[in-house]
């Protein structure tokens, strides 16, 4: 059987990409060695007022045009939640945003963007891996997503209340190999009996480095659950990627039609596929839809109908792309911002007007967020 010119194309590009991790991987080793050598030098790191709690979170930022406000929105969050705030930036801060962040962070690092994700989150860990700290949650996330979308939000009282010992948002298992199925890496936690071990210690410390992001997903972000889950550590996950399909199992029919002509535009190499069942006329096509799968591959592009209104789920991408474009216009469409927290909705009806970076939080913003003197409150840190 002769295979479709876009499968073609398609392994194509990925014999490319691998081709183009071969010498990282070759350099990765002494690229990390000159890295740790010379961190002294370009690494900084400065202390904040936020008291150190029982859990810690590695909050990963990238924001050369100033500080957001959903960023302090999200440390006031991780606060009030028994949560101390590690906040390490991969581009140099402003003396006004450093000294905006110390309010609001336990520690602040400053660090070269090399790395990507991973090379930050790795900097945060051996931070407090170097001084002994080992608290009893360790949530790492990035600044790629907005968390939390509103006050409500009670995902952190079930990441401490779990007991997996890698514990993410969403698990990507589509593939039928099981050492492919990963947490995904802008939001997992790990707890106290993980982080102890010397398997934690030498996984980041001799974790792949590099500037090629499609190695770094591949050596970092896949590898790192099948890691830890071989070795005997408790894996899991609040969704998978089936998730969605169960939730679009519960819509109107009205809402499955809506669901389906957005997907047409965000997946429009399937759209052919998807509209033949856009009538929808019995059940039958409607199970067919479900169990053929086509409704698309990553967990968090799905139709705000779908990822808000059904799941629930905490986050959003902040992501430029059109298809996160098309989801955050759907947000409206679909009146959903009305459940959105002020500074969520400001920053996403902002992000897509024109090319314009988000405004940098503005001095009242920043004031709501800042820390109470946590030693005379309670013992969680709440507000």
């Amino acid at each position: 059987m002769q295979m479709p010119l876009w499968k073609f194309k398609r392994e194509i590009q990925r014999l490319g990409m691998q081709i183009s991790q071969i010498p990282w991987l070759l350099s990765s080793r002494f690229v990390r060695y000159v890295f740790d050598w010379a961190s002294s030098n370009f690494v900084k790191i400065d202390q904040g007022t936020a008291t150190l709690q029982d859990n810690i979170a590695i909050l990963l930022v990238y924001q050369p045009q100033g500080i957001q406000a959903s960023t302090f929105y999200t440390l006031r969050h991780l606060i009030r939640n028994g949560f101390s705030p590690v906040v390490v930036s991969n581009a140099k801060l402003s003396s006004y945003d450093l000294s905006a962040l110390k309010k609001n962070a336990y520690c602040v690092i400053q660090r070269p963007n090399y790395g990507y994700d991973f090379g930050g989150y790795r900097q945060g860990i051996l931070f407090l891996a170097e001084k002994g700290i080992e608290p009893d949650n360790l949530l790492v996330l990035n600044d790629s997503i907005w968390f939390p979308l509103s006050d409500t939000c009670e995902f952190l009282k079930e990441v401490k209340e779990q007991d997996r010992d890698l514990y993410g948002l969403v698990t990507n298992n589509r593939s039928d190999d099981e050492r492919r199925h990963h947490v995904q890496s802008y939001m997992f936690s790990f707890k106290k009996r993980l982080v102890a071990s010397s398997v934690f210690r030498e996984f980041w410390k001799n974790l792949f480095l590099s500037n090629n992001k499609h190695a770094v997903v591949r050596q970092c972000e896949i590898k790192m659950t099948y890691h830890f889950k071989s070795r005997g550590f408790l894996v899991g996950s609040k969704f998978k990627t089936e998730d969605v399909y169960d939730a679009m199992s519960r819509l109107s029919r009205h809402e499955l039609q809506t669901v389906l002509k957005y997907q047409k535009s965000v997946d429009p190499k399937r759209s052919r596929l998807i509209s033949r069942f856009e009538t929808l006329e019995n059940l039958k096509d409607f199970k067919s839809l479900l169990e053929e799968r086509l409704l698309g591959k990553y967990f968090l592009i799905a139709h705000p109908l779908v990822l808000l209104k059904s799941l629930r789920c905490p986050v959003m991408k902040k992501d430029r792309q059109v298809i996160y474009q098309l989801q955050r216009k759907a947000v409206f469409d679909e009146s959903l911002d009305n459940e959105l927290s002020d500074v969520v909705r400001r920053e996403m009806l902002m992000r897509d007007h024109k090319a314009a970076d988000f405004e940098p939080a503005h001095n009242d913003l920043i004031e709501k967020a800042r820390v109470p003197d946590l030693r005379s409150g309670g013992s969680d840190g709440r507000l």
